[in-house]
């Protein structure tokens, strides 16, 4: 599997587990968005030593939020986290991890639930 097919994956997975809800899904990180928003990024990758075991590749899953009460800000991370949660039932998912952090749009700081998902993939031949 391919870095762009894991992508494609995942952006097709944002889209269907944020159906229904406020969050726009990104392909990739936009220049400029209203808010809420979602996004997959590049974390990391790696490659077991034997080429033929494979790896896996890391991405960051970035739902951005607009500013608003503590309360409605929690909700909606929590929405964001809950959807995120549901990815990866047709993909081995060795690892999760999320934390709220800052987020960069359009030269703005906007906070942001920031979601590892780890992909185990096969090397393409």
């Amino acid at each position: 599997m391919t870095v762009a097919e894991v992508f494609a994956a995942v952006v097709a997975a944002l889209e269907v587990a944020f159906t229904g809800s406020r969050f726009k899904v990104w392909p990739t990180p936009p220049d400029a968005t209203a808010l809420p928003a979602v996004w997959p990024q590049f974390d990391s990758s790696n490659t077991a030593a034997g080429r033929n075991a494979g790896g896996t590749v890391s991405l960051l899953l970035v739902a951005a939020l607009a500013p608003q009460t503590a309360a409605a800000e929690n909700a909606a991370m929590a929405d964001a986290h809950d959807r995120f949660d549901t990815i990866g039932t047709d993909m081995e998912i060795p690892g999760r991890f999320a934390n709220l952090g800052p987020i960069t749009i359009g030269g703005i700081d906007h906070t942001a639930l920031l979601y590892t998902l780890t992909v185990a993939r096969g090397l393409p031949c």
